[in-house]
């Protein structure tokens, strides 16, 4: 019994079994924790020291801070098909196929 459990781990590798797995942390990706990590530390980075708030804007700053985090999170949630709100987005505004006519249209057919 116990040679059975050696072989079993021996031939265990710690593949993902589908080619296209992503890198989990706690269920999550890793992709969306570092899009979120990253997006806050640049808010802090290219807005802080004074280059974007004055000093006596703090105040403001955290709140900037706190809502680029929480946009960016929002961003990393589920969407149906296995997206994220990011994704779903980007594919509403690519692939919308709408042409906007103008509301004069009949105006101008008219005054031919």
């Amino acid at each position: 019994m116990a040679d059975n459990d050696q072989q079993e781990e021996r031939q265990s590798y710690g593949m993902p079994r589908d080619l296209f797995a992503s890198v989990k942390m706690y269920g999550v990706r890793i992709i969306s924790i570092a899009f979120v990590g990253v997006s806050t530390a640049l808010a802090m980075q290219l807005t802080g020291s004074g280059k974007v708030f004055p000093k006596e804007q703090f105040l403001e700053y955290c709140l900037f801070v706190i809502l680029t985090f929480f946009m960016t999170l929002y961003l990393m949630f589920p969407f149906n098909g296995g997206k994220n709100n990011l994704h779903a987005i980007r594919i509403f505004l690519t692939r919308r196929r709408k042409f906007y006519r103008s509301l004069n249209r009949l105006k101008r057919n008219n005054s031919r």
